[in-house]
C-alpha cells in the first residue's frame, strides 16, 4: 500500500485510487449538482479543457499556452486569490471606523433540521443573526450600524455547524441621519436572547406553514403542539452560543480570516497531515488544549465532511445589512463621511 506524506491538494485525494468515481457511485442520489459542477472545475483547473490564453513572441516565434484556472471557491489556488480580491474591495467600501466581531451559532440540536433545510435555513440565518443586533442599536442607541455578514458551515473536525461571523460597526447613523452615534459596547445576554427569539420563531412559523422538511425522531412530532413543546425545550435548556469579540485593530485581517472559506475549501490543504488507500490525516487547532490535535477519518468520510460544505450556485455566502445594505450603502455611507468629517 502507498502512504502519501507532504503537502497533499483536495484534488489529489479525491483522484487517488479512483476516490471520487467510487464515491459518486455510492452515493449518486445524494450528491448535489453545486457538489457535481465545482468538483468537475477543479479538475479542469490550469488545464486546456476551460480554454487557454496563447502568447507568441513577434521575434522568434515561440508560442505559449497558459491555460485558464476554473475560479471554483472550492479550488485551493483560486480561492486564495479571490478572497484577498474579494478583502480588498469589501473594505475600500466602508468608512475607516472601528468595527467589532461577533459570532451567532446555531444550537447543535437544530443542526441536523437545517441540513436537511439548507437553503430556507442558511438563508434565514443572515437576517436572523443581523436583526438581533439591529433590533437592539434602534431600540436602545436610536441608530442603525453598518454590518457584514459572512456564513460558516464547518467547524473544527469539518462537521457541520452552521454560524454567522458578523462584523459590526462600533457605531451607527442616527434613525433621522442626522448625526453618527457611538456604541462602545454590545451586550452578550442581550443578543443571546434575541439571536434564540429569532431563530426559534423563524423555526416554529416555518413549521406552521409546512416549509419544513422533518427527519426522525423530529418527525415524529407531527402535531404543532408537540413541535412547539420540542421548541420550548430547546429555549430554556440548551446553549445559545453568541461571542462578542474584541475591537478590530485591521479590517482587513478581519475581512480577510471571516472570509477566506466563503471562496476555497473549509481546511487549508497545509492542516492535512497524510493519506492512504483507505484515511486521511488532518489536524487543527485546540484553543482549550492549546495544542494540535489530529484526526483521522475514512477516505468516504472526509470527502462527505468537505462537500457538506460547498454552498449551492448564486448562493451569497456575504451579505450586507443596516447602513451597508447594498440598496443604500453609496448614499448612507457619504452621509456618515461626512458626519464623522466634521466631528
Amino acid at each position: 500500500m502507498e502512504i502519501c506524506t507532504g503537502k497533499y491538494s483536495i484534488k489529489q485525494i479525491l483522484l487517488h485510487n479512483n476516490n471520487w468515481e467510487n464515491f459518486k457511485s455510492q452515493y449518486s442520489t445524494l450528491i448535489r449538482p453545486a457538489v457535481h459542477y465545482n468538483i468537475d472545475k477543479i479538475f479542469n483547473c490550469k488545464t486546456e479543457s476551460l480554454g487557454f490564453h496563447q502568447y507568441v513572441c513577434p521575434t522568434c516565434k515561440l508560442s505559449i499556452k497558459v491555460p485558464h484556472t476554473c475560479k471554483s471557491r472550492f479550488c485551493s489556488s483560486c480561492g486564495k486569490i479571490a478572497v484577498d480580491n474579494w478583502a480588498q474591495k469589501s473594505i475600500s467600501k466602508f468608512p475607516d471606523i472601528k468595527y467589532r466581531h461577533i459570532v451567532f451559532t446555531l444550537p447543535e440540536q437544530l443542526r441536523s433540521l437545517c441540513l436537511l433545510n439548507r437553503k430556507l435555513i442558511l438563508n434565514a440565518l443572515f437576517k436572523l443573526a443581523s436583526n438581533s443586533i439591529t433590533s437592539w442599536t434602534i431600540q436602545e442607541k436610536n441608530c442603525i450600524p453598518g454590518i457584514i455578514s459572512v456564513l460558516h458551515t464547518f467547524g473544527k473536525t469539518l462537521n457541520f455547524n452552521p454560524h454567522i461571523h458578523i462584523i459590526v460597526s462600533c457605531g451607527g447613523l442616527s434613525t433621522d441621519h442626522s448625526k453618527w452615534i457611538p456604541i462602545s459596547m454590545f451586550p452578550e445576554k442581550v443578543l443571546k436572547a434575541r439571536w434564540k427569539y429569532n431563530i426559534i420563531s423563524f423555526i416554529r412559523a416555518s413549521f406552521k406553514n409546512n416549509s419544513l422538511l422533518l427527519a426522525n425522531p423530529i418527525k415524529l412530532l407531527k402535531s404543532y403542539t408537540t413541535f412547539n413543546s420540542f421548541l420550548n425545550m430547546l429555549y430554556q435548556h440548551y446553549i445559545w452560543y453568541v461571542h462578542i469579540g474584541r475591537l478590530l485593530t485591521s479590517l482587513f485581517f478581519t475581512v480577510q480570516y471571516v472570509g477566506r472559506y466563503t471562496k476555497r475549501p473549509v481546511i487549508a490543504e497545509t492542516r492535512i497531515s497524510s493519506f492512504d488507500d483507505t484515511s486521511v490525516s488532518f489536524w487543527f487547532d485546540d484553543r482549550n488544549l492549546h495544542q494540535k490535535v489530529f484526526i483521522t477519518l475514512p477516505v468516504d468520510e472526509f470527502i462527505k465532511r468537505i462537500i457538506r460544505h460547498i454552498p449551492d450556485k448564486y448562493f451569497k455566502q456575504v451579505r450586507y445589512f443596516g447602513i451597508f445594505a447594498n440598496r443604500v450603502r453609496t448614499n448612507l455611507c457619504n452621509i456618515v463621511l461626512n458626519l464623522l468629517s466634521y466631528s
